[in-house]
């Protein structure tokens, strides 16, 4: 379900796993992500977010977001472009776990 062989991609440590329903996972800075199957708990699949909805990953600087990128691209997640300015700051944009959109940048200094 959630919880794939790529869950070190984004630096996040394991914590639990309840079954097939829910992953809880930490940054290990008092940071916890839980991702959930929403179709476990009676949600339609795939699950329709409301426009705009992404979760935002925001780096260091633009060596750990070229980083992760080349990371990401490594283990054949699809990814739409190379790092660039978007919206004011560094970084790139891709689609995982079905259907969220993940936003990964840095502020341009």
């Amino acid at each position: 379900m959630i919880w794939t062989s790529h869950k070190d991609l984004l630096d996040f440590g394991f914590v639990d796993q309840k079954g097939e329903a829910i992953v809880i996972l930490t940054d290990g800075h008092g940071f916890t992500l839980v991702l959930s199957d929403v179709v476990r708990f009676g949600g339609e699949a795939p699950p329709r977010y409301p426009e705009g909805f992404h979760v935002g990953v925001i780096l260091d600087g633009p060596d750990a977001v070229d980083s992760l990128h080349g990371r990401l691209a490594a283990a054949g997640i699809a990814l739409g472009h190379r790092p660039r300015t978007v919206h004011g700051n560094y970084g790139f944009y891709f689609t995982a776990l079905e259907t969220i959109l993940f936003e990964v940048s840095c502020p341009r200094e």
